[in-house]
């Protein structure tokens, strides 16, 4: 039996973007072991309102982090135009 991966993405995200970007890079190992990947669109920010959640750079703490973090993450893709 196959497996399933839900992948909610927000064009505007991104890490929706990274994610997308990793999960193409693996299609074939997942598609080898029978795992489909269905990619559902999100507006994150209708997300973020309707839950009362704040986005990160909104708070000091966060939006430091923030830099750090988008660094470490775009290291797994050396080649990525930004």
């Amino acid at each position: 039996m196959g497996r399933r991966i839900d992948c909610y993405i927000d064009i505007a995200s991104f890490y929706s973007y990274l994610a997308f970007l990793e999960i193409q890079r693996n299609r074939d190992l997942l598609s080898s072991h029978s795992v489909h990947v269905e990619f559902h669109p999100v507006l994150l920010g209708g997300i973020n309102v309707g839950s009362g959640n704040k986005p990160p750079w909104t708070n000091p703490v966060k939006a430091a982090y923030l830099v750090f973090d988008a660094q470490r993450a775009t290291a797994r893709f050396p080649n990525l135009v930004i």
